[in-house]
């Protein structure tokens, strides 16, 4: 928290498939996982570009975790094309910003058009935990930590 690069705007990536476009992306898929994270952008990595990688179905995490780089949803130069006109509170954490825990009113489903690893233009229509997931990944992407929307905060306590 406080780092300038997770608050500026990151840059579109314009070649997705160079090595280091790709190497990245296997780091962050890596990094999200090994942190207990079900989402992770470039940004939070000190890398500016608009990458973003989740895992697809958060509510089966552990299944996920352990295939990590085959079924993480990896989201490149995303747009938020539309999204309901109902918001849902959702209590939201961020591995940028350790210990605290904040709710945030969100739209409860949305549509994202992307590039995927491979350079292919994709779509998904999202609900629930993962669309709050990508609304909090793609405003990692903008520069905006969810402590800047969260209306109410609590702190984790660790047990010793």
């Amino acid at each position: 928290m406080g780092h300038p690069t997770l608050e500026t705007r990151a840059q579109e990536v314009l070649n997705i498939q160079k090595s280091s476009t790709q190497k990245l992306i296997d780091t962050m898929i890596e990094t999200m996982y090994a942190k207990d994270g079900i989402g992770l952008a470039a940004p939070q990595v000190n890398q500016s570009y608009r990458i973003a990688v989740l895992c697809p179905e958060p509510t089966k995490y552990e299944a996920y975790r352990a295939q990590e780089k085959k079924n993480a949803l990896v989201i490149i130069n995303p747009t938020l094309k539309k999204h309901s006109l109902l918001k849902s509170d959702s209590e939201e954490g961020c591995l940028s910003v350790p210990d605290i825990i904040g709710i945030v009113k969100r739209y409860k489903s949305v549509s994202v058009s992307y590039y995927d690893r491979n350079g292919a233009q994709q779509h998904i229509n999202a609900k629930g935990l993962l669309a709050h997931c990508l609304q909090h990944e793609i405003d990692h992407l903008d520069g905006i930590l969810f402590i800047k929307k969260a209306h109410k905060f609590f702190r984790l306590v660790k047990n010793m």
